[in-house]
């Protein structure tokens, strides 16, 4: 640590005293800044969007780095907004105006997405038929959370 400090005092000297300094000697540490800059999603997009729970489904989307790409899967239905405005689910006793009702279904997380396009087949045996959306949220190897994309799909039988 000490020919860090030396070198910036034989700089300092050498600056007071009008001497030339080589452009070199005034370099900075070559250790590159951290990175801040948050990986990009975009392109998000499920094949096909009217799935079959036995075949699955092939995920794509397209990456501006390397990251991890986390996915939460949740089920849309009809619920209905109570007089706190809250999305409730329909019972026969609770009728109101319709909302949208989204509750967890399950999670899956990409461990490791390159750069440009990537596809990942997903596996939908557990899915009950139905109306889903998938929010898909990267996150680079600096721990930088990007912007989450959601991508809606439809479950069927057979």
């Amino acid at each position: 640590m000490t020919q860090p400090i030396g070198r910036q005092l034989l700089l300092c000297a050498a600056l007071a005293a009008g001497l030339a300094v080589p452009a070199t000697a005034l370099a900075q540490d070559p250790t590159p800044p951290p990175d801040t800059t948050p990986p990009v999603l975009s392109a998000v997009s499920l094949t096909p969007a009217l799935a079959r729970a036995a075949t699955g489904a092939v995920l794509h989307f397209t990456l501006s780095e390397p990251a991890r790409v986390g996915g939460t899967v949740q089920r849309k239905r009809t619920g209905v907004r109570t007089k706190g405005h809250r999305c409730v689910a329909r019972t026969a006793h609770r009728h109101g105006p319709p909302c949208l009702l989204r509750s967890p279904a399950g999670s899956f997380l990409a461990a490791g997405a390159a750069a440009g396009a990537n596809q990942a087949k997903l596996g939908l045996a557990r899915l009950t038929p139905g109306d889903y959306s998938l929010t898909l949220t990267p996150v680079d190897l600096a721990g930088n959370t990007g912007a989450a994309a959601r991508v809606g799909f439809h479950v069927r039988v057979g």
